[in-house]
């Protein structure tokens, strides 16, 4: 099952507080530890079945708990550098996609993959290449990954999950809800 949450702060220590109410809301226990592979994504230690991704932006944080690997982008609306933008996608994509889109949907496609040839994340964005078919977009040659952009408010979503089946539903928590669940459950970082 994948879930999407999102809640109204970007605090760091938060996105943990967030995973963890996300996998215990799934699951009904704790999260496991996380830990960061040597290419800096993050899994959780002993679970290698459940795959997450995290973001967060100015006022807001986004988790994304999944059975198959998956990577999420969170961004306040915002102008994105026309010079930037040339860097990271094609004359196509402008034309499909609002800039924002581009960005977290580029973005979203490198935590999925969570290492980057060489390390050049502009080169790789510049070589994953999006297009919208009916509405949707697709990840080009990749008929195995879904992607899904949205604009929530003043936010601009993406997520990308591999594998066949709907995508999830954006749901939003409060503060409030998770600074209970967080009280009860004594998460920390």
């Amino acid at each position: 099952m994948r879930y999407a949450y999102l809640t109204e702060t970007a605090n760091q220590r938060l996105v943990w507080a967030l995973l963890d109410y996300a996998f215990f809301s799934q699951f009904g226990f704790r999260a496991p530890k996380v830990k960061k592979l040597p290419c800096g994504k993050p899994v959780f230690v002993g679970c290698p079945e459940v795959h997450f991704s995290v973001s967060h932006t100015k006022g807001c944080v986004m988790v994304v708990l999944s059975d198959s690997p998956c990577g999420c982008d969170i961004e306040l609306s915002r102008v994105v550098p026309a010079k930037v933008l040339s860097k990271v996608s094609s004359v196509e994509e402008r034309q499909s996609f609002t800039p924002l889109e581009i960005w977290t949907l580029k973005e979203s496609a490198v935590k999925f993959v969570g290492e980057v040839s060489d390390g050049d994340v502009y080169q790789f964005m510049a070589g994953t290449r999006f297009e919208r078919v009916g509405g949707k977009p697709i990840l080009q040659n990749k008929e195995h990954i879904q992607a899904m952009t949205k604009l929530y408010g003043n936010y601009q979503v993406a997520m990308l999950f591999e594998g066949k089946g709907t995508l999830p539903n954006l749901i939003e928590i409060g503060e409030r809800t998770l600074f209970e669940y967080g009280r009860c459950a004594d998460v920390g970082c």
